[in-house]
């Protein structure tokens, strides 16, 4: 009976350290990714790296429309090719309202400058509705 008893605390206390360090890596995860992001690095998402000028105002626009400067978001967008796509993620991370579909007008087009390619700059979004 005292060897099972063994056995099992010795059970519990592989489990538990399992447990701990599987936790210790999914802390570690967003934390790495974060870090990523926060230098400035858009390889992050497999996109080309941001130009000091389309950061800053990146940064600009984003803390006039969200009170933040996150960049996560526009690291993402930069590793996408269709501009609808990227007004779409726009609109649903920052809201459906005249100054994003601004934004993401704007960001699309020098983005597209900045790659050195023509392309069309995305249709213009919807208006906010009244409330």
């Amino acid at each position: 009976q005292q060897m099972q008893q063994q056995q099992q605390q010795a059970q519990m206390r592989q489990q538990q350290m399992a447990a701990q360090q599987q936790q210790q890596q999914q802390q570690n995860r967003p934390q790495q990714a974060q870090a990523n992001t926060q230098r400035g690095d858009a390889k992050a998402f497999g996109g080309p790296v941001i130009q000091q000028d389309m950061n800053a105002w990146c940064e600009e626009q984003l803390r006039k429309l969200s009170g933040n400067d996150d960049m996560t978001l526009i690291h993402f967008c930069m590793s996408l090719d269709d501009p609808a796509e990227i007004r779409s993620y726009l609109r649903e991370y920052l809201g459906s309202t005249a100054q994003v579909s601004s934004f993401a007008t704007e960001f699309i087009k020098r983005k597209q400058s900045k790659k050195g390619g023509g392309g069309g700059g995305g249709g213009g979004g919807g208006g906010g509705g009244g409330g």
